[in-house]
């Protein structure tokens, strides 16, 4: 029961970055995606709200048992943005980004990833690569 409870918030934490992804493109990252939760956690000048959550601050951060990180998408194609975002981000925006959930060292369960294309994948063995391979189970 632990275990399943440790992967049902790793899904819904990535849930909370892909909604976090959406509202940084949409309002802040001119079309683009932060590729450093640092930058998620970041607010827009003059505004208080971040896009995430403190608990999802910086990437390497271990939540609920998962270890959390964010990356440029490896996708072929995807591009940096020209425009400076609105929160004094520490990486450059790209075009797609890449959020994965491992279990931390000692815990067991399943590897979870999602990107921009908003599907969360899951793999019961090892990581899940970036660029997601079309292959890769999808959480139901």
């Amino acid at each position: 029961a632990r275990l399943s409870a440790t992967e049902a918030s790793a899904v819904a934490s990535l849930r909370t970055i892909n909604s976090g992804e959406a509202n940084y493109s949409s309002t802040c990252g001119a079309g683009h995606y932060a590729i450093d939760l640092t930058d998620l956690a970041t607010p827009p000048t003059g505004s208080r709200a971040a896009f995430i959550s403190p608990d999802l601050s910086s990437n390497g951060v271990i939540k609920s048992g998962y270890t959390f990180s964010l990356a440029r998408s490896g996708a072929a194609g995807t591009s940096d943005t020209t425009i400076p975002p609105c929160n004094a981000a520490v990486a450059t925006p790209a075009s797609g980004y890449f959020a994965s959930a491992s279990p931390a060292a000692g815990m067991g369960g399943r590897y979870f990833a999602t990107s921009n294309l908003g599907t969360i994948h899951q793999d019961g063995v090892a990581a899940i690569a970036n660029p997601i391979p079309a292959s890769t189970a999808v959480v139901q």
